[in-house]
């Protein structure tokens, strides 16, 4: 049995609202209980096993609630954007030190073109080789 479980901020408790099943009413210290509360809710209204019950938790929050969640999920994509262009950027440093490196060039003369150092070089070198032998 599917239904919806309606979530809202009631001091330190969250009251909770399922629509589809009249008088069924819970509450829940956090969100992660929810689910079980409704479910065991409607297990006592409906005669409806508990492990049957699907719940989808809708929340409702107040305004400032709801742009703090919302900012927060904007800074994770643009955390996530950002890692897969620091991974797009590391492949194409290290294609770009294994070409210098396959054009014949030092390690040191490499440090000196990219501004970094000798270390950092070899480093990029052994992971180039690395990528190079994985594929």
């Amino acid at each position: 049995m599917k239904v919806t479980a309606q979530a809202v901020r009631a001091g330190k408790w969250w009251a909770v609202n399922v629509p589809e099943v009249q008088g069924a009413f819970t509450q829940a210290r956090n969100l992660k209980e929810v689910p079980a509360m409704v479910a065991d809710a409607v297990h006592l209204l409906e005669d409806v096993p508990a492990e049957d019950v699907d719940v989808d938790v809708r929340v409702e929050l107040d305004p400032a609630a709801a742009h703090a969640q919302a900012q927060a999920r904007e800074a994770i994509e643009r955390s996530d954007h950002a890692a897969q262009t620091q991974k797009a950027a590391a492949k194409q440093y290290r294609e770009a030190v294994a070409q210098l490196r396959a054009a014949g060039f030092s390690l040191t003369d490499i440090g000196y073109l990219l501004d970094i150092s000798f270390q950092r070089v070899s480093s990029l070198a052994r992971q180039a080789r690395g990528a190079q032998h994985a594929s």
